[in-house]
């Protein structure tokens, strides 16, 4: 366990005789449990409904992972070869993996007046391995 030099090893109790008269009063023990005052109506739409039946393993993918998808920030390096004022320009681009069916989209952000065509380098599909199979 990481402990910095200057803190204490080990905390002096408190007594509630030493604390100022002000402060005694207002001790309470914190308690997670539901009170009437935390405590909230829950909205017509999270009431508990009766189990479908089904296992979560038995639902199909394409059901339980639908709208649902991982997004990355990637970039690249791009020679530049007809410019004597850079070598290589930056490129920023988004990468998309869709859980429900396996697909792939990669796309450059656009920026105006950049001269660079944009938009999408890989439309969404399963991109093949060369030994067979899909990217995953």
């Amino acid at each position: 366990r990481f402990r910095p030099h200057s803190a204490p090893t080990k905390r002096p109790e408190i007594k509630q005789e030493d604390l100022p008269t002000w402060a005694r009063d207002q001790l309470f023990a914190p308690s997670w449990a539901k009170t009437v005052d935390n405590q909230k109506k829950r909205p017509s739409s999270a009431r508990i409904r009766p189990p479908s039946g089904l296992p979560l393993s038995s639902i199909p993918k394409w059901i339980s992972l639908d709208n649902k998808m991982l997004s990355f920030e990637a970039f690249f390096k791009e020679g530049v070869e007809e410019s004597r004022q850079e070598r290589f320009r930056v490129r920023r681009c988004v990468v998309n993996y869709f859980l429900e069916d396996d697909t792939i989209r990669i796309s450059e952000p656009r920026e105006e007046n950049s001269g660079i065509p944009q938009g999408s380098f890989l439309k969404r599909h399963k991109v093949p391995r060369e030994g067979g199979g899909f990217v995953t």
